[in-house]
């Protein structure tokens, strides 16, 4: 990333869907961007049951951010998890470093939601 006087300073906080797209747009507007994500990869779990299956390969839904962002000249990812932001100062707290920013996108993704069952229900094959 080629940090440019003057550029407004954007924080994204995860690299799902949503994430990805938000930084490749404010990049291409001249924008300072920042991603933050514990992860150096992009998942599509919708399709992790086809991997369980045999049916397609881990490497078939899993994407590496950085190729996915390759050539954008004012991106740059960091692998830290994110414990907090302090909004009044505009800092996002990870383990390791502190981040100023401008402007934050909170696209942390989502999770299962498994309708309150604790564990999945017995069958012949368990």
């Amino acid at each position: 990333m080629i940090k440019t006087p003057g550029l407004t300073k954007v924080v994204i906080v995860g690299a799902g869907f949503a994430g990805l797209r938000a930084a490749r747009r404010l990049a291409r507007a001249r924008a300072d961007v920042l991603i933050l994500d514990r992860h150096n990869y992009h998942t599509f779990s919708p399709l992790l049951y086809q991997v369980a299956a045999a049916e397609l390969e881990p490497e078939d839904i899993i994407y590496p951010v950085r190729s996915t962002l390759r050539g954008e000249k004012h991106l740059r990812l960091l692998m830290e998890e994110v414990t907090g932001v302090d909004s009044e100062n505009r800092l996002v707290k990870t383990l390791d470093h502190t981040h100023p920013y401008d402007y934050l996108v909170l696209a942390q993704g989502s999770t299962a939601h498994f309708f309150g069952v604790e564990e999945p229900p017995k069958t012949l094959f368990n």
